[in-house]
C-alpha cells in the first residue's frame, strides 16, 4: 500500500497513481541518510532526470480517518504548531473527517538520469537503495516496502530503447510469486520528467511535487510527459 500525496482540498486526500518526483527524492535521500533539512537534497531534484514505468495494475483503496486541531486561547496566537499537550487541553478541539486514498497492488520502476556534473554517482545512490540509512516509506511511514529495492546500473544510447527492457523486470521473475500476473502484460505506462526521444506520442500533465518550499510547505509545477508503451 502507498500514497503519493498531491494537492488536497478541504477534508479529501487524493493520491497519484504512481511515484511522484518527490516521493522519488525522499527514498533516495533516506537511503543516503539525509535529514530532512539538509541541502544535498536540493541537488537530487536538479541533477538528475527521473522516469516512472508502471504496470497500470494498481487499485485505489479509501481510509477514512479523524483529524482535530485546538484554537488558540484568546488572546494567545500559535507561530508554530502548538504541543501536543497544549492540543489536548484546548477546550475546542476542531474535530474533522477526512478521506485519504492509497493505492494498492502498485508496481514500478524508476530511472534516474544523471545531468553533466550531477553530485552523486549512480554507484553510491546503488549502494545506498540495496542498504538504507533510514527506513524508506512509500509516501506515507504507515506504507513500508513490501519487496526490497532492486537497483541496478544500466548502460544505453537512447533511453527509449532501454525502457521496455528494464521495466518491472524484478517483479516478472519467479522469485516475485505474489506479482506472476505481471507476466503477462504487455503493455506500460511511463512517466517522465522530460520528453523521451523516440518513444512515440504522449499526453503533457502539470504536477506540484518539484523543488519543496519547507517553510511555506509548498511545491513547484512542473511538466509531465505520459506514454504508453510496450514490454519486451
Amino acid at each position: 500500500m502507498e500514497g503519493w500525496g498531491t494537492v488536497a482540498v478541504g477534508t479529501f486526500r487524493p493520491t497519484r497513481r504512481h511515484p511522484t518526483k518527490s516521493a522519488i527524492v525522499g527514498v533516495v535521500s533516506a537511503s543516503l541518510g539525509f535529514e530532512r533539512d539538509d541541502a544535498r537534497i536540493h541537488s537530487l531534484f536538479v541533477d538528475y532526470e527521473y522516469a516512472v514505468i508502471s504496470s497500470g495494475k494498481e487499485t485505489e483503496m479509501s481510509d477514512f480517518a479523524t483529524v482535530e486541531s485546538s484554537e488558540p486561547d484568546k488572546g494567545e496566537l500559535f507561530t508554530r504548531l502548538p504541543p501536543r499537550a497544549l492540543e489536548l487541553s484546548s477546550e475546542k478541539r476542531n474535530t474533522i473527517m477526512v478521506d485519504r486514498r492509497f493505492i494498492c497492488n502498485g508496481y514500478f520502476t524508476v530511472l534516474m538520469v544523471p545531468k553533466t556534473g550531477a553530485e552523486f554517482s549512480l554507484e553510491s545512490i546503488k549502494a545506498a537503495l540495496e542498504c538504507p540509512h533510514f527506513v524508506p516509506y512509500l509516501g506515507r511511514k504507515s506504507c513500508p516496502l513490501s519487496f526490497p529495492m532492486c537497483p541496478s546500473i544500466e548502460s544505453y544510447s537512447r533511453l527509449c530503447d532501454i525502457i521496455p527492457e528494464v521495466s518491472l523486470r524484478p517483479f516478472r521473475n519467479d522469485a516475485f510469486q505474489d506479482s506472476k500476473f505481471l507476466k503477462n502484460m504487455d503493455a506500460m505506462r511511463v512517466y517522465s520528467t522530460y520528453p523521451l526521444e523516440g518513444f512515440g506520442g504522449y499526453v503533457t500533465n502539470v504536477v506540484v511535487d518539484d523543488m519543496p518550499d519547507r517553510i511555506n510547505w509548498s511545491f513547484r509545477e512542473r511538466i509531465e510527459y505520459e506514454y504508453l508503451g510496450e514490454l519486451r
